[in-house]
């Protein structure tokens, strides 16, 4: 199974906070690129009768399943505890009264948020995805094909929330003296 819906890595604020110090020294924190997905997928099981969501990231790793509430359930890397994917049980799902892929959506972003106090960086991002991929995904779970219009180059990325940047450092560069017989660069 292919289907991956390739992530624009510059649409994703890998910028997580500002800290300043009690120096007044500020400094930026950025996730390691081994946690930012560069594509996600979905797909229903139909024997398990589960939706599921997956991540893609520059190296794969085994995955463990952790129950997050009743209708979901989080499949997190067995070494770095990143995200690598969401599975709604649909029966449970359906029988909370969940039935259109906006509702599961909304179900799924609840339950990655509901675990980012331990697993912050990474389940941020796959928040974002989530939201970002929303259409696609939702497509995927009531069983149409996805639109290319929501394809990865098309979709308007969330606004990012940048400290202004600090002044460029100007370094002098010496020039050598050029004599009458030189030229320069063409």
């Amino acid at each position: 199974m292919d289907g991956w819906i390739e992530l624009d890595p510059e649409w994703l604020d890998r910028r997580r906070e500002l800290n300043t110090t009690n120096d007044g020294v500020e400094i930026l924190v950025f996730v390691s690129p081994y946690d930012v997905p560069d594509a996600v997928r979905a797909h229903r099981d139909k024997a398990a009768d589960i939706f599921v969501v997956e991540f893609r990231y520059i190296q794969d790793e085994p995955w463990s399943r952790h129950p997050c509430n009743r209708m979901i359930a989080l499949r997190t890397g067995s070494h770095s505890g990143r995200l690598l994917g969401v599975e709604i049980d649909l029966r449970k799902a359906r029988n909370n009264g969940v039935v259109t892929g906006q509702e599961a959506m909304r179900v799924a972003v609840a339950g990655v948020d509901s675990q980012l106090l331990s697993h912050r960086h990474n389940f941020t991002l796959a928040t974002q995805i989530l939201k970002l991929k929303a259409s696609d995904l939702i497509a995927l779970y009531e069983g149409r094909p996805r639109q290319l219009e929501s394809s990865a180059t098309s979709v308007t990325p969330p606004p990012t929330h940048r400290a202004p940047a600090a002044p460029a450092r100007r370094t002098a560069s010496p020039k050598a003296p050029q004599t009458s017989g030189e030229s320069g660069p063409a």
